[in-house]
């Protein structure tokens, strides 16, 4: 008889519990959590006849989380529970008190345990995101890491030049490409005394750290344009230590102003720097400061078209000069050194520009009477050197001095403007060394013959003095032309039938002294820019 009772009980209890999870995964409910003990043990009530009491407990815990997702589990006692003093397992989940009913005793007799509803757990969050929470609370961006503590914010400097290129005399500016650094302390941000955080050593690098934090205001004073890289993301780096030091590195490209001598261009040698300071800061309250170790070095392999690669930066503290009626501010300068390389420019310059002077020489050794040829060599080495002249200036800033380059163009212009003046200058004497050939030739008939006249007829000429023939001449015009005969006896020796007359003396003179000058202008020229400018425009 209590054995059937028994099955019975059993097979109600079973049905009851899957009814009620039934009705829990048709209507889920928050429950509590529900634990059943059992008072004594159960085969003393089975002894005695009685059943034992099942006290059931509630307790509310627990909420739901944003991330993750559970199962509520039910635990309920057995068969086995009952023998024993074993407290059932309980099941905790988040909500409304519900009553406790005979189903739940019922359902205590299952043995097993199955799912009830589907719940949100509370997200585990790492210990660096409740670092970061810890760090920024309370922070401040607009107030200075020092500011509370009245007290100067001192920021260090670092500069690493990648490249620079694009210098233009003409515009008076460069590119530079460099890594830049910057390193301060913010005792906000140090965590290494703070409890629960003192093992953590690893150093905070983020992104996001960018608009969460306080970061100098540093600019270039004499920058005209820049912007950090973006590629393949925004080329900046922010990283915090646990003693509150911050790394701020970023990868620029500026176009620097540099103001440019091109007294000896292209044999110059320029001095640029880079001045950056604090934009609404003072110097009592920040103040940047190069760091101790090589504040600025140059990339092994840097190379600057048409200049030689610097090796020397001069890191300089600047602070005193920059002040106005208010205030002083702080500043920092980079000055750096390039030299110019001259090899280019005697190719596409200097080599052809004496070429063209050298060809214009050359009409000293054309005939005179050629002056078809003798003018065109002139004017059209003339009109190639004004040609490159005039190329050159439109690449060059008009300045308000001479320019190395300038003083070559002038005097090339000049030797070939006095090789056509001398060409007009030998034609000119050669004219009138021709004239006087013709009177030459005529006073020889005319002393030829009066030596065939009789000595009666000269004897009577002469006293009479007058001719006694319109063809005959006077007796002066016979001493005139026997004196020019006279004069000229070594002209017509040298002449041999006129041949010697298509040659000048101003050509044979021309052949040595233009060349000459020419050779001590080049000595002058490269002697004063090249050793005696370029001592002094070295930088100390």
């Amino acid at each position: 008889m209590r054995s059937c009772v028994s099955i019975r009980c059993d097979i109600l209890s079973r049905y009851f519990t899957a009814l009620l999870l039934f009705l829990h995964l048709q209507f889920p409910l928050n429950t509590y959590s529900i634990q059943y003990s059992v008072n004594e043990p159960a085969f003393n009530h089975r002894r005695r006849g009685i059943e034992p009491e099942i006290t059931p407990n509630y307790s509310r815990t627990g909420g739901m989380g944003a991330e993750d997702e559970g199962v509520a589990i039910l635990s309920v006692g057995s068969k086995k529970n009952l023998h024993s003093n074993y407290n059932a397992p309980e099941v905790r989940e988040s909500g409304r008190p519900c009553e406790y009913s005979p189903r739940d005793k019922m359902a205590s007799h299952a043995g097993y345990m199955r799912p009830l509803a589907k719940v949100k757990s509370q997200p585990t969050k790492t210990q660096r995101e409740l670092l970061l929470e810890e760090l920024f609370s309370n922070y401040k961006t607009e107030e200075r890491p020092t500011e509370m503590l009245r007290t100067q914010t001192v920021v260090k400097v670092h500069m690493k030049v990648l490249a620079i290129y694009s210098v233009d005399a003409s515009t008076m500016d460069y590119y530079m490409d460099a890594w830049f650094r910057q390193t301060w302390v913010d005792p906000r941000l140090a965590w290494n005394t703070t409890e629960g955080f003192k093992n953590y050593t690893q150093p905070l690098t983020s992104m996001r750290l960018k608009v969460m934090m306080w970061l100098p205001d540093l600019f270039f004073r004499n920058g005209k344009d820049g912007y950090v890289h973006k590629m393949t993301l925004p080329n900046y780096l922010l990283r915090i230590y646990p003693d509150g030091g911050v790394l701020y590195s970023q990868k620029i490209t500026m176009r620097f102003a540099c103001q440019m001598d091109l007294h000896a261009y292209p044999m110059d040698t320029q001095t640029c720097e880079i001045n950056m300071g604090s934009l609404a800061y003072t110097l009592s309250e920040l103040k940047l400061v190069w760091r101790e170790m090589i504040p600025v070095e140059g990339w092994q392999k840097l190379q600057i078209p048409q200049f030689y690669t610097p090796t020397h930066f001069a890191a300089l503290d600047c602070n005193s000069a920059i002040s106005t009626t208010t205030a002083s501010y702080t500043c920092l300068t980079v000055t750096f050194s390039f030299k110019r390389q001259l090899g280019s420019y005697l190719l596409t310059i200097y080599i052809p520009n004496i070429l063209i002077v050298m060809v214009s020489f050359l009409s000293f050794w054309i005939s005179v009477d050629a002056a078809a040829a003798r003018v065109s060599v002139g004017l059209l080495s003339l009109l190639a050197l004004l040609t490159q002249a005039s190329y050159m200036a439109t690449s060059l800033p008009r300045a308000s001095y001479i320019k190395a380059l300038d003083v070559w163009f002038l005097f090339s212009v000049v030797f070939v403007m006095c090789v056509v003046v001398e060409y007009a200058l030998a034609i000119t004497l050669l004219r009138r060394k021709r004239a006087a050939s013709g009177r030459i030739d005529v006073c020889r008939t005319v002393k030829v013959e009066v030596e065939q006249q009789p000595p009666a007829y000269q004897t009577g000429h002469s006293d009479v003095g007058c001719s006694d023939g319109p063809g005959r001449p006077s007796d002066n015009e016979v001493k005139s032309c026997l004196g020019i005969n006279t004069e000229h006896t070594n002209a017509k020796k040298t002449s041999k039938g006129g041949r010697g007359l298509t040659q000048s003396k101003v050509d044979s003179y021309s052949r040595i002294v233009f060349p000459l000058f020419y050779v001590v202008f080049n000595i002058f020229y490269w002697l004063h820019y090249l050793v005696i400018v370029n001592q002094a425009e070295e930088p100390n």
